[in-house]
């Protein structure tokens, strides 16, 4: 079938589903490039995203379910539950054309999971950069999703039910996933707290970027499983997103 988006979206699940699992005790705590999210709630709202794509596939309104899953204790095993409901609706061919309610407005099916899809591949950056695995990130999936997120994001209308900050611009030889933090209104080369804006990105681009790419060896000490240490001293980056 063509210009179906499901193989794409499954990436992104998979990729999302192996960041998770993979997050330790003691990563709940650190900040994420989300505003007002530490780690713990990027997860439950992964849970909320999984869910509510799951959801207005069939056809029910996403809003019904919290922006945010709390109360889980076992957070990989819950998304295993609804990553199974999920490939269960993928499995009908009919998905991709019905009407889907979203938080944003109605859409075919095929639209609503390739919009998903951007979302959960930003959300994958976002926690990748909080626990410092971008590395672990498929950088070929963002190329193929940066398109699609232009699309349904606009640059111009930011703010309400397009939760996300403006576009911050990148130069045009960055890689696909720092175009793709860039345009969802992310400090590409942002590394925790987040908390400070470079003066400028035409003279700071260079130096920080090499950071971001392997801050435990540039700005801080690292825990004994080479992830940040929330305590150490990073380097600060000002993130004027939202979470999505």
């Amino acid at each position: 079938m063509t210009n179906d988006p499901r193989a794409l979206f499954v990436r992104a699940l998979d990729q999302t589903q192996q960041l998770v699992n993979t997050t330790g005790p003691d990563d709940l705590d650190l900040p994420t490039p989300c505003d007002e999210y530490d780690v713990r709630t990027l997860l439950g709202h992964l849970l909320t995203v999984s869910a509510r794509i799951n959801l207005a596939l069939n056809g029910g309104d996403p809003l019904t379910i919290p922006v945010v899953t709390t109360g889980v204790d076992d957070v990989p095993a819950a998304w295993k539950e609804r990553r199974v409901a999920l490939d269960t609706t993928l499995a009908d061919d009919s998905v991709l054309g019905r009407i889907c309610k979203l938080p944003w407005g109605t859409l075919p099916g095929a639209a609503a999971i390739g919009a998903y899809t951007g979302e959960l591949a930003t959300h994958a950056w976002d926690l990748a950069t909080a626990t410092g695995r971008r590395d672990q990130l498929d950088e070929e999936l963002a190329a193929q999703v940066l398109p699609m997120v232009r699309q349904y994001v606009p640059a111009e209308q930011r703010g309400g039910h397009v939760p996300f900050g403006p576009v911050v611009p990148v130069p045009g030889d960055a890689s696909p996933y720092d175009q793709l933090a860039g345009w969802q209104g992310r400090q590409p080369w942002a590394i925790p707290p987040f908390s400070i804006r470079p003066p400028s990105i035409v003279t700071v681009w260079p130096v920080i970027h090499d950071a971001s790419s392997d801050s435990r060896n540039h700005t801080s000490e690292a825990t004994s499983s080479g992830r940040p240490n929330r305590r150490s001293g990073y380097v600060d980056a000002t993130l004027s997103s939202r979470p999505s």
